[in-house]
């Protein structure tokens, strides 16, 4: 948020009421990205030398 909408409120570049709607599920991805890099740094840990060869159902977990 610090990054991107609040630059945008204080820049009054776009309404309050813009913001939000671009910005309305900011926090939904984050989680959702932040679990999606879990299950790929737990998949990279369990891999031989490191490499993930399959994320198919990672993704499709996420």
């Amino acid at each position: 948020m610090t990054v991107f909408e609040k630059p945008l409120l204080d820049s009054k570049v776009l309404s309050a009421s813009d913001v939000h709607k671009i910005f309305v599920n900011w926090k939904e991805i984050i989680v959702c990205n932040h679990m999606f890099l879990r299950a790929l740094r737990v998949r990279r840990d369990m891999s031989a030398g490191g490499v993930i060869r399959m994320i198919g159902d990672i993704l499709c977990e996420n």
